[in-house]
């Protein structure tokens, strides 16, 4: 529960960043309060390295590490649908699709998979003002829970 209220908490603040950014009072509250690493305009300092993001305005990103396994997200600004560019862009850095990928008109959303990042892109927008926005959580971090 509480790790679901950091994430929400992460992605409220991510929604409000284009009005605060380059405020790094924002960033030191945001990360007190909920115990997240947080990135406005940039992607956190613990964003994995094999997990290539799309080129573009990076709105801002963050980790939650309260749980056993950190939970990244990052937020994207792009001109156009990339859709295709990021599925093409994660596979050649070894990233498998699922089967379970599509969207609807204005909405993409997308699961790749390495054995060790669990990667899930969802990219909305209209005309030239799209988002990307990619969630990373470790593999062993959704293995089920033996109890």
């Amino acid at each position: 529960m509480r790790r679901r209220l950091v994430v929400a908490s992460i992605a409220a603040a991510l929604l409000l960043t284009p009005a605060l950014a380059g405020c790094g009072v924002v960033e030191t509250a945001i990360e007190e309060a909920t115990g997240a690493d947080v990135a406005i305009g940039g992607l956190p300092d613990s964003w994995p390295a094999e997990v290539p993001v799309i080129d573009g305005d990076v709105i801002g990103g963050g980790t939650d590490a309260s749980g056993d396994q950190p939970i990244w997200n990052a937020t994207i600004a792009v001109k156009s649908d990339v859709s295709a560019d990021v599925a093409t862009q994660l596979e050649g850095a070894g990233f498998t699709p699922s089967a379970a990928t599509g969207g609807v008109e204005g909405l993409e959303g997308a699961h790749f998979s390495n054995g060790t990042y669990e990667v899930f892109v969802a990219v909305t927008g209209t005309g030239d003002n799209w988002v990307a926005n990619y969630s990373v959580v470790a593999t062993s971090a959704l293995a089920p829970n033996p109890q």
